[in-house]
């Protein structure tokens, strides 16, 4: 049986062994985590602009629902920027 090493994050091991416990209080299992992503595409209430994301504890756990983005993910100017830096990185002209 081959066992799977865990990525570290390069965090020494110390703080891996204090905070594994923790990290089911903070996360979700895979299954979960993918429920904001097929609320965005499957949802009926789902308008374009709607920004969807776990609805409980500091939007870390719990059921999606519609949530509100931090302020920089409605900056025009960031946005701008971050689409000319996909085009550069991918050599593809994107055209809206």
């Amino acid at each position: 049986m081959k066992i799977q090493k865990q990525p570290t994050l390069g965090l020494p091991i110390f703080i891996q062994l204090i905070s594994t416990p923790f990290i089911p209080l903070l996360t979700h299992p895979p299954k979960q985590a993918a429920l904001p992503m097929l609320y965005a595409a499957l949802g009926e209430d789902i308008k374009g602009g709607d920004y969807l994301g776990p609805i409980g504890y500091k939007g870390m756990k719990g059921v999606p629902g519609k949530v509100t983005a931090k302020p920089h993910a409605y900056d025009i100017a960031i946005a701008e920027k971050l689409w000319l830096v996909s085009e550069e990185l991918t050599k593809e002209k994107f055209i809206l």
